[in-house]
């Protein structure tokens, strides 16, 4: 064997020497591993975003959510209200004012803290319209927040029951003799002027937006005001206020209107979240790395 060939039988050998037995250089193998240094902050971005997701509203599923409540809500409380004054010793029994707290006429009670936390949703949702209206801000802004400050009066009402004080006041007027429950006269003046105020509001919305809107506020305001003259016929009809309370006629009105209201008030409700979908506006949640973590083990 010449020189020459033994010097390039020796090269070879060096070069077989860099080569792995799957046939990767070594030098180039460790260069492909090598970590990629990233920057610390655009690593944080990229997790804050993979951690985030978008909350989707599905507005059928909601009504028949809230349909199932109110359906519960208006069959336990009619019953505890025919057992309060039709199977209970007394109304005053100790049974009776466990009962009361199903009462749908009763406050505090079950019934009117589910009424008030519906109508303090629609006026969060309200509220959030007045913030993230896709429209002109300056030309609904304002009817949002009227709007969203009318339902939470009506929730605050809703449990302390200012109405009724309405009532008292409309008797020292002398202007209770025709109607039992009096109070329907301003609040029925209340929701013309509130109604007027969400006029221009209301024309400049989408159409099914227009519908739902005057469908829920018709309901609900039949079984407020409507139903409350029907129970003040039934009251004024009985010999005392224990008759007529106790009645299966009065027990069946007020469910209706209990019912009307609840259902009114969460077509309402649901309104505001079509309404959003409508005007595709996103709502992202941001999820906490630890919570993301625990799901994930």
């Amino acid at each position: 064997m010449s020189d020459d060939q033994k010097e390039t039988l020796k090269h070879g050998v060096q070069q077989n020497h860099d080569i792995d037995p799957n046939g990767t250089n070594p030098k180039h193998h460790a260069d492909v591993l090598s970590p990629q240094i990233e920057n610390p902050k655009n690593a944080i971005e990229q997790s804050a975003r993979e951690n985030i997701s978008r909350v989707h509203i599905n507005v059928r599923k909601t009504g028949r959510f809230f349909a199932c409540i109110i359906i519960g809500v208006i069959f336990f409380g009619a019953l505890a209200n025919y057992s309060i004054y039709n199977v209970a010793p007394h109304p005053e029994h100790e049974i009776a004012d466990v009962l009361k707290r199903f009462d749908l006429g009763h406050e505090p009670s079950i019934p009117a803290f589910y009424s008030s936390i519906v109508m303090l949703l629609a006026a969060a949702a309200a509220g959030f319209l007045a913030i993230y209206d896709t429209a002109d801000q300056s030309r609904r802004r304002i009817s949002w927040i009227f709007l969203s400050f009318i339902l939470s009066l009506l929730a605050i009402d809703e449990t302390v029951m200012f109405h009724e004080m309405g009532t008292a006041a409309m008797n020292k007027l002398g202007m209770g003799t025709s109607l039992y429950f009096s109070w329907v006269i301003p609040g029925s003046i209340f929701a013309l002027i509130a109604g007027s105020m969400c006029t221009r509001l209301l024309l400049d919305l989408h159409r099914r937006t227009q519908l739902l809107f005057v469908s829920s506020a018709f309901i609900f305001l039949a079984g407020d005001i409507g139903m409350e003259l029907i129970a003040g016929l039934i009251f004024s009809s009985s010999a005392n206020e224990l008759e007529a309370v106790s009645s299966t006629a009065h027990i069946i009105s007020q469910a209706i209107e209990e019912m009307m209201e609840m259902a009114g008030m969460a077509l309402f409700l649901c309104s505001l979240l079509d309404f959003i979908n409508l005007q595709n506006i996103s709502i992202w949640v941001q999820v906490p790395s630890d919570a993301m973590g625990g799901r994930n083990s």
